[in-house]
């Protein structure tokens, strides 16, 4: 076993979780019309130590030199969908989502790419992913958990010493998702926690992952854009109910213009 401190979430957890790729419009309005959760490879994802597991290189000192050996080609792929435990962020708002307000008012010219805010729990989406995911053999390969923010200097030790003791060990699922959980110190602003299915074989080479779901049984809540004007989030509140979802809408008024009512006597 690893000794790292990766925190795995309990399935059975009401912690709730809010979703990074589920802030955009586009996936939202898809996740309700195909009820299909997407996850996807850390290949298709800007930072590369997402794919450190793929570029691990051994180096074994035999009298004056050293033989090297590649590893990362025994490791087992991934596919993820991204959470995170933020209560509400502005920062994650802006940096997964962008919306321009035109001089009417609207946002006319990039609604797919307009920010959601959508709720659940790590027990519902644990199930919803158990439940749906094929082939069955990949059921006892799903986890979740919280990423936990490292140094970069501290994420080679620690996987440096993992190899030194098993050089096998991340062709294990459980140890392949705990390493999937590790990050560089700049993203912690994230706050995530993640969904992961494991691949049954290191040629398991899938971009996409698409799970059958209920939205009704996982999200709790739904909150639109908050940058946008109150008729057009009532326009993607009546749009959300036209393709089927029946839970809860709430309203974030960050940026509401305020009124301060002083009362002087």
């Amino acid at each position: 076993m690893i000794n790292w401190k990766v925190r795995l979430l309990r399935p059975d957890s009401h912690k709730r979780v809010s979703g990074i790729p589920g802030v955009i419009q586009c996936y939202f309005e898809e996740a309700l019309s195909s009820w299909q959760l997407t996850l996807v490879s850390p290949h298709n994802w800007d930072d590369k130590y997402e794919v450190l597991a793929e570029r691990i290189k051994l180096s074994i000192m035999t009298g004056d030199s050293y033989e090297e050996e590649m590893l990362g080609y025994l490791s087992p792929k991934v596919c993820v969908q991204c959470w995170s435990v933020a209560e509400k962020s502005d920062t994650l708002l802006r940096a997964y989502s962008y919306i321009d307000i035109d001089e009417t008012g609207r946002n006319r010219s990039s609604p797919k790419a307009e920010g959601v805010l959508v709720r659940s729990t790590p027990r519902k989406l644990i199930k919803a992913l158990y439940d749906g995911v094929k082939p069955a053999e990949l059921k006892e390969r799903c986890y979740i958990g919280a990423v936990r923010y490292l140094t970069h200097k501290k994420i080679t030790d620690v996987i440096g010493d993992a190899i030194t003791k098993d050089r096998l060990v991340f062709t294990r699922p459980f140890n392949r998702a705990r390493l999937q959980l590790l990050k560089r110190k700049e993203f912690r602003h994230e706050n995530e926690a993640r969904l992961i299915v494991v691949g049954n074989s290191n040629d398991h080479d899938e971009r996409l992952l698409r799970v059958d779901f209920d939205p009704n049984d996982v999200f709790d809540e739904v909150i639109f854009d908050p940058r946008l004007a109150l008729a057009e989030r009532r326009e993607r509140k009546a749009k959300a109910k036209g393709l089927g979802y029946e839970g809860e809408i709430g309203e974030w008024n960050l940026y509401t213009t305020p009124f301060l009512q002083v009362i002087v006597k």
